[in-house]
């Protein structure tokens, strides 16, 4: 099999997008959970299209170029079917473009479409990797930035610097801890020619202009301070102890995947003959490799999603993996071998990943007992499954940046704020999971007065007639 994709033949992207669609829906068959974030994700975007602000109407701290894409879905309905689709569509987009930038600079001894084969591969490793994430959509921009990299050299424009820059601003809008990424990108430049201060000027100028456009919005609307505390200040406001996979699914997970890496690497570095272009770009892809682990540690939450940014480097370097293993045969094995440790690790994600910290009990007791459905309701809690059959009400749909507000309750300014923003739009339900809807009705009673609780055994509020 691995033969037929060894052949610099463009239409070999045909069979390799439709084994892509295929393993989704052989997972689909077997049946794919909608996780918290997915539920997450689609109200989000549901709210916006109601005319909401994001930062201003709705506290939360999603990237604003993936709030974007939100929004824009959401016009087509609050479906999975169409993020999945659209998740799918950027899968496609980031393998072709990551394997025509090493086909066109010759970076491996072959020119094949193995690179975009093993990227749709790895892709399905997981079943939450093909949900529409922040940063998934960021990695469009990642490889976008990568190609122009690679095509780096002496003789180089200073626009391919510049849209270094604009796809840097842009991954950043679509997951903060892509800011990392600019040590790697000013490594990279500087390993692959020498640059002026001009043209580092350039680069930055690149980075502000993406950065400063819709830091400019907010501001035209007076809400810039909304703009940069909402997201950009958020990452020191984050909460880490957030999980929706248990630490040993994780880990069997990245074990993996890092196992691969980590024999890919040790069997590129073994072989000799590389001229001194493939080296460099060897050498910036474990740069990658350790930018893009840092990265991880700055997640907003701890979901197997974020090994995908670890894909383009464990690509490069299996793709070499295979290639210079000499004996046809063997490769073939162990490419089977490859695809089918890959594909059992992503069935055994949809049967054995658990949730931890996330009090899905509460979920399943709504369902049978209150039976909530096409009801606003709001969450006091990081759990979002609740949101998936209703809508939110009320701007505190981060419990994080939430507690921001809540905590100055004992101000008469704040206190009137809280106020205002719940009669706004009144919830029909509150799912009290951090048991706070004392301290809330302490400080405003009249806020309690509208409210009662039906079970004393379940953290449920329920809106009096």
């Amino acid at each position: 099999m691995l033969n037929l994709f060894r052949i610099n033949d463009p239409f070999r992207l045909v069979p390799i997008f439709l084994l892509l669609l295929l393993l989704r829906v052989g997972f689909i068959s077997v049946g794919v959970p909608v996780t918290a974030l997915e539920a997450y994700w689609l109200t989000l975007g549901e709210k916006l299209n109601t005319g909401a602000v994001m930062y201003i109407d709705i506290w939360d701290n999603t990237p604003p170029f993936a709030a974007l894409v939100y929004w824009f879905l959401a016009k087509f309905g609050k479906s999975l079917t169409i993020h999945h689709s659209f998740a799918l569509l950027l899968v496609m987009i980031q393998a072709y473009v990551f394997n025509a930038v090493l086909l066109r600079k010759n970076i491996h001894r072959e020119k094949s479409y193995i690179p975009a084969l093993l990227y749709v591969l790895l892709m399905v490793a997981c079943f939450d990797f093909l949900t529409l994430s922040p940063l998934l959509i960021s990695m469009t921009f990642l490889v976008l930035l990568l190609r122009n990299i690679f095509w780096l050299n002496e003789g180089a424009k200073d626009e391919d610097i510049f849209s270094i820059g604009i796809y840097l601003g842009l991954a950043i809008l679509s997951h903060l801890p892509n800011w990392l990424f600019i040590f790697f990108v000013l490594l990279c430049i500087t390993f692959f020619r020498t640059v002026s201060l001009r043209q580092y000027l350039l680069l930055l100028y690149g980075l502000v202009l993406t950065v400063g456009a819709v830091a400019l919005f907010y501001g035209w609307v007076n809400s810039f301070e909304a703009f940069f505390s909402n997201y950009f200040f958020s990452f020191f406001s984050l909460n880490f102890t957030v999980s929706y996979v248990s630490i040993q699914s994780f880990s069997a997970i990245f074990g993996v995947l890092f196992f691969f890496l980590l024999l890919s690497i040790i069997k590129t570095y073994t072989e000799r003959g590389f001229i001194n272009y493939q080296s460099l770009c060897q050498l910036i892809m474990i740069l990658w490799v350790i930018v893009g682990i840092i990265s991880m540690f700055f997640g907003q939450r701890f979901a197997p999603l974020q090994f995908i940014i670890l894909l383009p480097s464990l690509v490069f370097f299996m793709t070499f993996f295979f290639l210079i293993i000499k004996r046809a045969w063997l490769s073939e094995i162990l490419f089977l071998l490859t695809w089918g440790i890959v594909i059992g690790l992503g069935y055994y994600s949809l049967h054995y990943l658990r949730p931890m910290d996330i009090n899905y009990v509460t979920t399943n007791a709504l369902k049978d007992s209150y039976a909530i459905k096409n009801k606003k309701i709001l969450v006091l809690g990081d759990n979002f499954l609740p949101y998936y059959m209703n809508t939110i009400a009320t701007p505190y749909l981060n419990w994080t940046l939430s507690q921001e507000h809540f905590k100055y309750l004992n101000t008469y300014k704040t206190t009137i704020e809280v106020y205002n923003n719940f009669t706004k739009e009144l919830p029909d339900f509150i799912i009290d999971e951090k048991n706070f809807m004392p301290t809330l009705t302490n400080r405003i009673p009249m806020l309690g007065n509208l409210y009662e609780k039906p079970d004393k055994n379940l953290p449920v509020f329920r809106r009096k007639k």
